[in-house]
């Protein structure tokens, strides 16, 4: 009787959910099935489930809009429809085509506007009449229907694995399909039929508040373990650890988790903890603001500790509010426009950090002469210091990911001094790791993609090359990447030519010499062509050959002395001699094949 009757109020709630929130119910369907069909195709289309999990958002966001502040109307009915439905086509088509993990714009605007939206879900749904009770409500809907919902899930999965193992063999896609529409169709269902309204006010059971008070004590274990290790930063006169963020932040969300959840119903020592907690907590964000500064100092701004800054920024705002003793309702519309303000304003926190990154390394530049009427310059003997390279490096990780946007246009201008050198164009990604192997800083392999260099590949399986007159022969494979000072074989850049460091014959242990092979090179270089970008119609960074470009089979062969002749398999250049660079500078070389030895 009680999974009949089970079932009856489960369907009953649905029922009323679907008549409150109808389109948000049908967008979560349709993505429940968009979602199990991705499944089985390498989520090749997640874009679409991109624009329909917002629209799903956007539709929820604006029924409880017209629930609070306007009298029902049929008309403004259709208002969660219209907006769900076109929110989730535009977002999808903005995904779709102008989305990348560089788009950071799109990218934040997706993801600020989502929790600003659920913020303001929440804060609509925190009422006079029910403030003692929402989030109690709210949790236990979530708990609920997860928990609900992965019994029936589990329960599914054993009849369908007993029947693929005793009736008949059954494929996967049944799996995906009580998978996909139980975790992402029925959950968000049952959640939205449980979200309380304004007649349905309930009471906390005596088992939530219980829970809460065995949560409450690793909460004061940790807070504990805080104000010891702040106390040890005081005795010692030591600087707060990087972990401390971390720690404090979670400190702080789950007291204010609990203030808001059973604030005004609990036990009296957990009564007075939640009154009084937030004098403890004071001291440590105090050193978690000096750990803060200190790494601003240090690394300057990003994106993930500005939004750290905000993050307690706003825990502070919550710890101001619970030494008042008032509700926590505002903090949600804090939240919201916080999600906003620092996502895609002027002032978002990806335009703040470059612009404070840019200004860091201007200041390295111009400190040390590299700088000259906003062009680069640089000398023909450079020399940093370990801290200015130091910042230079830490700072170009996060600019050369968001070089081609126009709020970098300040770095990008820099770039315009040797374009020879640097290889630059104005294409998103390019030209910022230039810097760093201009400078000398940096391993060149982070520029493959935005350096001129050249790559040969012989087919030496289609080829026979004649050993007469050689004893030995010997593999042959070197790289200035992987190059270490024990190596004996080297393909090396020197004073404008190409020399190969080998042993002078077949033993071991022989004596290493210097060969020119400078010609050899040359005569590659001459024989390829330059590719052309098919998008843009522009010159590609890369160089290539193969034996049916034309290229004779002696090309691959190099007899470099009497004694010695080199088949070249691979060769890879990146530099290519036909840009004037600095002899000192570090190249990345590789060569492999064969040795023959007289």
């Amino acid at each position: 009787m009680k999974i009949v009757s089970f079932i009856k109020d489960s369907s009953r709630l649905l029922l009323d959910g679907f008549k409150r929130f109808p389109i948000t119910y049908i967008l979560i369907a349709i993505l429940a099935v968009a979602f199990e069909i991705n499944v089985n195709n390498d989520f090749s289309n997640v874009y679409f489930e991109g624009g329909l999990f917002y629209g799903i958002f956007v539709s929820v966001l604006a029924t409880l809009i017209i629930e609070r502040k306007v009298k029902k109307n049929a008309y403004l009915q259709a208002i969660p429809v219209v907006l769900g439905v076109v929110s989730s086509i535009v977002m999808w088509q903005l995904l779709k085509h102008y989305f990348s993990y560089n788009d950071y714009f799109i990218m934040a605007f997706y993801i600020g506007t989502m929790i600003a939206m659920f913020s303001m879900c929440v804060w609509l749904l925190c009422k006079k009449e029910n403030i003692d009770t929402i989030y109690m409500e709210l949790l236990w809907a979530v708990s609920y229907s997860f928990l609900s919902i992965f019994v029936l899930f589990l329960g599914v999965m054993v009849c369908l694995v007993a029947f693929d193992s005793l009736i008949m063999p059954i494929e996967e896609r049944p799996y995906s399909i009580v998978a996909a529409y139980s975790w992402i169709g029925l959950i968000p269902m049952m959640i939205l039929s449980r979200i309380p309204r304004e007649d349905n006010l309930v009471q906390r059971p005596k088992l939530y508040v219980k829970f809460f008070t065995f949560l409450a004590i690793p909460c004061v274990l940790l807070l504990a373990i805080l104000c010891i290790y702040v106390g040890k930063i005081i005795l010692t006169l030591d600087m707060p650890s990087n972990r401390l963020n971390i720690f404090a932040s979670i400190c702080i969300l789950v007291y204010l988790f609990m203030y808001a959840a059973i604030k005004g119903n609990s036990s009296k020592p957990l009564s007075f903890l939640l009154r009084w907690c937030w004098i403890p907590i004071i001291p440590i964000v105090i050193a978690q603001i000096t750990g803060i500064i200190i790494r601003y100092n240090a690394y300057g701004l990003t994106p993930l500790r500005m939004a750290g800054m905000v993050t307690l920024a706003i825990g502070i705002y919550g710890l101001y509010i619970t030494a008042r003793n008032k509700s926590l309702k505002s903090i949600w519309l804090v939240i919201a426009v916080a999600a906003i303000v620092f996502s895609i304003s002027p002032i978002n926190i990806i335009d703040i950090s470059v612009k404070n990154q840019n200004d860091r390394v201007e200041k390295i530049l111009v400190k040390n002469s590299l700088l000259q009427d906003g062009k680069l310059v640089i000398p023909e003997k450079l020399e940093l210091s370990d801290e200015d390279t130091k910042i230079i490096k830490g700072s170009w990780k996060l600019l050369r990911y968001y070089c081609g946007d126009p709020s970098s246009k300040v770095l990008i201008d820099y770039f315009d001094v040797n374009k020879a050198v640097l290889s630059y164009s104005k294409d998103k990604n390019n030209g910022v790791t230039d810097l760093l192997t201009v400078l000398i800083i940096d391993n060149p392999y982070v520029s493959v993609n935005t350096e001129i260099y050249c790559a040969s590949s012989y087919d030496d399986e289609s080829t026979a090359f004649s050993c007469s007159g050689y004893s030995y022969i010997r593999f042959y494979y070197t790289s200035s990447w992987e190059r270490s000072d024990a190596d004996k074989q080297e393909f090396f850049y020197k004073d404008g030519k190409y020399f190969i460091k080998l042993e002078s014959n077949a033993r071991n242990d022989s004596e290493c010499v210097e060969y020119d092979v400078t010609k050899f090179v040359d005569k590659l270089l001459e024989s390829i062509s330059e590719e052309k970008d098919s998008q843009t119609d522009t010159a590609k960074v890369s160089y290539s050959y193969s034996p049916n470009t034309g290229i004779s089979d002696s090309d691959a062969l190099w007899e470099i002395s009497d004694n010695i002749a080199l088949v070249v398999k691979s060769l890879y250049i990146l530099d290519p001699p036909t840009i004037k660079i600095d002899a000192g500078r570090k190249h990345s070389l590789t060569c492999q094949g064969y040795i023959f030895y007289k």
